[in-house]
């Protein structure tokens, strides 16, 4: 019986005959099992070699150069400028672009109207009618007017600009 792993002895793999790749397997085909105990004893030979580098040389200590490439003291290094930090919400409105906060500006105005709006709807009601009017059924015949007048309405308003359409004959 032995205390220490180095001394143990490993399972006959077969592969001491073949030749090894730049990693350090053996290069063919191999098995999975004894693929993975060459890699343990792979990344455990790989960690003594560093072990023993940092033993006998130290960790080493920083180089900091300056924008030409001189080297320089690390007293004389400006440290960065900090970047500030934000609070989650102040991070989330930056985010958010022009749109998303007219989307959001015109779903609260929404929102203000539904509150302030009796609870009860009669029929009657122009802002229940022109929000069913608004909405477009498929085979809806007058569909596509609908679609053009809204357009036309949109361009006018200046939300946004409407280009103009082409209406010669078809390309060959």
């Amino acid at each position: 019986r032995y205390d220490s792993d180095e001394n143990e002895q490993k399972p006959n793999i077969g592969n001491d005959s073949r030749e090894k790749m730049s990693s350090g397997h053996s290069a063919g085909l191999q098995q999975a099992g004894n693929f993975s105990i060459a890699e343990q004893d792979i990344q455990k030979q790989r960690r003594k070699e560093a072990q023993a580098m940092v033993d006998r040389h130290g960790m080493g200590e920083t180089i900091y150069r300056d924008e030409a490439g001189r080297k320089v003291d690390a007293s004389q290094i400006k440290p960065k400028k900090s970047i500030p930090q934000l609070s989650e919400k102040q991070q989330a409105e930056l985010n958010k672009g022009r749109v998303q906060k007219q989307q959001e500006q015109a779903h609260q105005r929404e929102w203000q109207e539904i509150q302030e709006s009796s609870f009860a709807r009669y029929q009657d009601d122009e802002g229940l009618e022109d929000a069913r009017r608004d909405v477009i059924r498929e085979g809806d015949p007058m569909a596509l007017h609908a679609a053009k007048t809204s357009a036309k309405v949109r361009a006018e308003s200046g939300t946004r600009p409407q280009r103009p359409v082409y209406k010669g004959p078809a390309p060959k």
